[in-house]
């Protein structure tokens, strides 16, 4: 037996300690006891076992804490790792629109020195391209992208065609007076080219309308745009569009699911969910925005762009039954239709509008309305 006092040991069936007349304990009672309890004693720490307890769970506490850091830091990736792994399946779109656009002959009335129509009619053809963004949710070429990119509705086709025709004339008409009338001061001759313009925009007729919608093909190396055009997977407009919401600025659902015929599968995208973003979250948009095009050709053309930046509000929508999302991460024409990915590398919105004062104030739009269209065509992402 030992004593719980001193730790010394006791002969016989004695109750007390002759050492130091404290009570003793059998040895099968604990055979650690007497450490224990001079360990105590002597130095004021906390029983062995007790010890050894605290020990281990202070071990499974750091375990579990280092375990769930590891796992966070895992899942949230860089800049470049979202690039690398989303850029394959970021593709650009391109719609080539042509048509003829007829214009009454003008003149210049030498007496209230105004430009007037004649009877004359001037016929334009006209050809223009407008590009956006789309990525991959399905390796069977299953696409998303805005409802605007690929608007092919004629009040729509008809406003692309004359802004081209009437960038070229103003252009044209103020070349023209500069040479033709050197003295003749910068705002008189501003004055006379928006006379021109007036007149087109009152009687211009848009006619023969072609259109052309190709997504680009990123083994294209080399080409004008008009080239990756003629090049790319053509979208038929009754096939190849599988569903379109109502394109911006109407503030419909702006977005649109279409679909390229490839012998290969698709590099994708994962889809995250929209409902869990929050004010202040990091959001990177991948897309190509022609601001950022060195030229019309080659790597500058197939190569998206990454930017970055925080979710600044979510509010709603103008017609109340969605939200949508504000981001300071810059977006340009040519973005339209892009991934709006979260630290996951997970696509959170759509790629929208923008502000046309600040490139700070730019909205995207959550991507479960990309799903809902996607699971009402029965598409897997």
């Amino acid at each position: 037996m030992y004593c719980k006092n001193c730790g010394d040991v006791v002969t016989g069936n004695e109750k007390f300690c002759d050492k130091c007349g404290k009570e003793v304990i059998s040895q099968d009672e604990s055979a650690t006891a007497p450490i224990e309890e001079t360990l105590e004693r002597k130095t004021g720490l906390f029983g062995v076992r007790k010890f050894y307890k605290q020990l281990l769970l202070l071990a499974v506490v750091i375990g579990i804490a280092f375990f769930s850091f590891s796992t966070f830091n895992s899942r949230v990736k860089t800049g470049d790792q979202i690039f690398d792994e989303a850029s394959p399946a970021v593709v650009r779109i391109g719609v080539r629109f042509k048509g003829t656009v007829t214009v009454p002959g003008i003149d210049l009335d030498r007496k209230t020195k105004k430009i007037i129509k004649t009877d004359k009619t001037v016929e334009e053809q006209i050809a223009t391209i407008w590009l956006g963004t789309g990525f991959v949710v399905d390796p069977r070429g299953y696409i998303v992208t805005n409802a605007h990119v690929v608007d092919l509705s004629t009040d729509t086709v008809d406003s692309y065609i004359f802004k081209e025709f009437a960038t070229n004339m103003a252009y044209k008409y103020w070349e023209g007076f500069r040479e033709a009338a050197p003295n003749v001061s910068e705002n008189i001759i501003s004055d006379l080219v928006v006379q021109i313009l007036d007149i087109y925009g009152k009687y211009a007729q848009v006619n023969n309308l072609t259109y052309q919608i190709a997504v680009f093909d990123p083994n294209q190396k080399q080409g004008t745009f008009d080239e990756f055009i003629d090049k790319g997977s053509q979208i038929v407009r009754d096939s190849g569009i599988k569903k379109m919401g109502e394109p911006y600025p109407d503030f419909g659902k702006d977005i649109a699911i279409i679909k390229v015929d490839r012998p290969e599968n698709l590099p994708t995208v994962k889809l995250g969910d929209s409902n869990k973003v929050r004010t202040g979250d990091k959001v990177y948009v991948l897309g190509y925005p022609t601001i950022a095009d060195l030229n019309d050709s080659g790597d500058s053309v197939t190569k998206p762009t990454l930017t970055s930046g925080i979710v600044g509000a979510i509010k709603k929508s103008e017609t109340g039954n969605y939200n949508v999302i504000q981001i300071d991460a810059a977006i340009a024409g040519g973005n339209s239709g892009g991934p709006a990915m979260n630290e996951k590398g997970e696509v959170i919105g759509v790629a929208t509008f923008g502000a046309t004062e600040s490139q700070v104030y730019n909205w995207i739009l959550p991507v479960s309305l990309a799903k809902e269209f996607l699971d009402e065509l029965n598409v897997k992402y």
